[in-house]
């Protein structure tokens, strides 16, 4: 996701897919792949979408805004790929959470296009809030009553968490497994996203997913945002999480990590389910939204386990 720096109203979102199937021998091939490129205004509008596979029906989506209501659309506008569990519908899902987050990369920069760097000193107690913090209060672990960006919320914006510098993913011993990635521009951000599903010697299915938000700091070095790494096992004959374990790398605010113990509460769900059980188990401060995106996407792990 990248803004043009000269209207920061506009962003465009480039989204990528892939299955690769992995075998006993060590080959690869791709199963599958997609791609959506949309462009979105002001509020998030989407004025410019299309795709590879394309698909006449993604025109719907302009002039949806890229919020919560956005994935209403989808069923209507490519119905049928979201019970398939398609990578079309993959990437549609995430186009909103992609827009929310693509504008954080403007807390980098003062109004003026300098480099905004450190933590804000709190500012004088006014006994205001801070209209930005009432709509955010309480809606994640880190946005609770009293919480670090409540405290220290200015000029509408919260402070900056720790970002550290974003390490390769790419092993060198597997080429494969990841897409090659342009360099990321100036005010850009990536999302990056891998879900593994494999059976163990006993039958078992296993599934190891990682997921990260990076920014592009202004002086062009990428950082880590938001990153979780996550573990389960999946009864294959019902579907259902016999177990599940979240952990946290990078979050912006001390009281984040507090939701990935709630994950348990998801062992006995089934998977397949998972695009609106998650919403519905893990929300208020028991959530951390970024956490319940990555959890999301495991709901095409069935669609994985028929290619194995």
């Amino acid at each position: 996701m990248w803004s043009d720096p000269d209207d920061r109203r506009t962003m465009w979102i480039r989204c990528r897919a892939r299955d690769l199937l992995t075998a006993g021998d060590g080959r690869a091939r791709v199963l599958g792949s997609a791609r959506v490129d949309v462009r979105t205004g002001a509020n998030r509008v989407v004025e410019e979408i299309t795709a590879d596979p394309p698909h006449p029906g993604l025109e719907h989506l302009i002039g949806q805004r890229g919020g919560g209501g956005f994935r209403k659309q989808i069923d209507a506008a490519v119905p049928g790929e979201r019970d398939a569990g398609t990578l079309l519908f993959y990437l549609l899902d995430d186009v909103p959470a992609a827009a929310l987050i693509g504008a954080y990369v403007w807390s980098r920069f003062d109004a003026d296009g300098r480099p905004r760097v450190g933590m804000p000193a709190p500012p004088p107690s006014s006994g205001a809030v801070a209209p930005t913090a009432i709509a955010m209060e309480n809606i994640c672990a880190g946005w609770r009553t009293g919480g670090t960006p409540m405290r220290l919320m200015t000029g509408g914006q919260p402070p900056i968490g720790p970002t550290p510098q974003a390490p390769d993913l790419t092993p060198a011993d597997d080429p494969l497994a990841w897409h090659e990635l342009d360099d990321l521009p100036p005010a850009s951000m990536r999302r990056r996203r891998r879900v593994d599903v494999a059976t163990d010697p006993g039958g078992v299915v296993v599934i190891d997913a990682m997921f990260r938000d990076s920014c592009c700091t202004p002086d062009g070095v990428d950082t880590a945002v938001h990153e979780y790494t996550m573990q389960a096992t999946v009864d294959r004959d019902t579907a259902t999480i016999t177990h599940i374990h979240a952990e946290p790398r990078v979050l912006p605010f001390v009281e984040c990590p507090s939701a990935a113990d709630n994950v348990t509460r998801l062992v006995g769900a089934p998977i397949a389910e998972f695009r609106t059980s998650v919403l519905a188990m893990l929300n208020g401060t028991d959530c951390c939204t970024h956490l319940n995106d990555a959890l999301r996407a495991l709901a095409e792990v069935p669609v994985l386990l028929e290619q194995l």
